[in-house]
């Protein structure tokens, strides 16, 4: 690893959600800060504003307990730029790489957001033959951690006991922070992202990994696929088997306590009046176990599951807009639904089992007030938010800066409201490189396929003869670390 001039090699260290991957790039000291992002960010698939680096310190490598660790050493003074939605975007961007003391061998850390700190929301919505599934909550928090392991424990709160060796799995369920709420909190319909209120050493739902899988296991569902590495299909403890390239999903027969149920209205007078209870309403509502279209031995899947599989005439399709009020879907998947990235604010997800000839381009939305409630149409229009109000257009990010939007191109916070609410207006972050027939989420896959390091004769992040120099770099510290 060499230096010419005024260019140097630098260590470069993706860590997001499930991703470590780690690469050497040529920086020249007299680039900016703004230029560093755009490099980065062309070699990780996302838009500039998704992007957060940090300089680590000279000392990051430390020996601790016999173990080697890295500080994060995450702190403001060590930043390098800024999205388009810092008040000090242009400040921070035109700084020269010099001047943060960056030199051969510096280790740079690479963050995709959402990050610890960040809150963002989207609105979700599942049709079964075109009726309104409701609203699903969180799980309890005393369950079996995944529906397929067993009833529900407990049998009763008032003895724990009761039923506790009766079930292959019996433990607590934990929280990701991805999730959807309870009932008489914020029972909005919403996808809430905020990683930091997962466990602290828990860190898959950041970046990367913030994605709908998450989500649907923490409110009990799951959407199983033949190319899902997390909900594959054909074996034990999954439907039996897929049709075609299409998936199947699994649904609790409880949420909130109550029967889940399918049809009727969503029920916007509650949701208006309190911001909460955004139930459906109606007299056609109808248990969603009556369109379960497969049967399943005990051991495969607990009873208490409700599973709708596509077949020869019906498929399961994902519909997402990027933005609340983009007129057509960006994305329309029936493969590697679960994959979807969940970093941007103010989306919206529509799952539906419909026909497999059915037009594509008019799909069904979330309900109009589930989207008002998402972008705090009362708030903006009389001043004074909903109960429970916990979405909005700027929405802070973990740096007291407003969450990245899809705002012009090129152009900075703030920005008058007009132009974040443009109908199909520049949207991010850039698709990841993936094959269009597989989906376009963003994946440990996705990014390993799209970023590569710079030597040309290498095929994955750390092989050929850079990954022996971050080898090398490694042991040396470690071993000065010891002596």
């Amino acid at each position: 690893m060499t230096s010419d001039g005024d260019k140097v090699a630098v260590q470069l260290f993706i860590n997001s959600g499930e991703t470590k991957l780690a690469a050497i790039i040529t920086v020249d000291l007299d680039q900016t800060a703004g230029s560093l992002l755009d490099q980065v960010a062309e070699r990780v698939g996302f838009d500039p504003d998704y992007i957060v680096l940090y300089l680590r310190g000279e000392n990051s490598m430390k020996i601790k307990d016999g173990s080697m660790t890295v500080e994060s050493n995450f702190k403001a003074s060590n930043r390098i730029g800024c999205s388009s939605m810092c008040d000090n975007q242009a400040e921070m961007n035109s700084v020269k790489l010099r001047d943060y003391n960056i030199r051969m061998n510096s280790v740079i850390t690479c963050l995709i957001r959402p990050m610890r700190g960040d809150h963002i929301h989207q609105a979700i919505a599942i049709y079964v033959h075109g009726e309104l599934v409701d609203t699903l909550w969180d799980q309890d928090f005393l369950r079996t951690p995944n529906a397929n392991e067993g009833n529900t424990y407990p049998v009763t709160f008032s003895d724990l006991s009761v039923g506790m060796y009766d079930y292959h799995i019996t433990q607590t369920h934990p929280h990701f922070g991805i999730h959807a709420g309870q009932a008489y909190w914020f029972g909005d319909g919403l996808i809430h992202v905020h990683p930091g209120t997962s466990w602290g050493w828990f860190f898959h739902s950041t970046g990367t990994g913030a994605v709908l899988d998450m989500f649907m296991e923490q409110v009990g569902a799951a959407i199983y696929g033949g190319e899902s590495i997390w909900y594959p299909m054909g074996a034990k403890h999954v439907p039996g088997k897929t049709y075609g390239e299409f998936s199947s999903m699994t649904f609790p027969d409880k949420t909130g306590g109550n029967t889940t149920m399918v049809g009727g209205e969503y029920d916007c007078a509650a949701m208006l009046q309190n911001g909460i209870k955004g139930q459906n309403i109606g007299p056609n509502r109808h248990p969603l176990r009556d369109f379960e279209n497969v049967q399943h031995a005990p051991y495969e899947m607990t009873p208490e599951n409700i599973i709708i599989e596509s077949n020869a005439t019906h498929v399961w399709r994902l519909y997402y807009w990027r933005y609340f009020n983009q007129t057509e879907p960006a994305e329309v998947l029936t493969q590697k639904m679960g994959s979807l990235w969940l970093g941007n604010n103010l989306a919206m997800i529509t799952l539906s089992f419909e026909p497999i000839d059915a037009d594509t381009t008019r799909p069904r939305k979330p309900p109009q007030c589930m989207i008002d409630m998402m972008t705090n149409l009362v708030g903006r229009e009389t001043g004074t938010p909903l109960p429970h109000q916990q979405s909005d257009y700027y929405i802070l990010g973990f740096d007291g800066f407003p969450y990245p939007m899809p705002n012009a191109q090129g152009m900075g916070w703030p920005l008058p409201k007009p132009q974040y609410i443009t109908p199909d207006s520049i949207l991010y972050p850039r698709v990841p490189k993936a094959n269009p027939t597989n989906g376009s989420g963003t994946t440990l896959e996705s990014i390993e396929q799209s970023i590569q390091p710079e030597n040309d004769n290498s095929s994955g992040w750390t092989s050929g003869p850079d990954a022996f120099l971050v080898s090398a770099i490694l042991v040396i510290r470690l071993l000065v670390a010891l002596f």
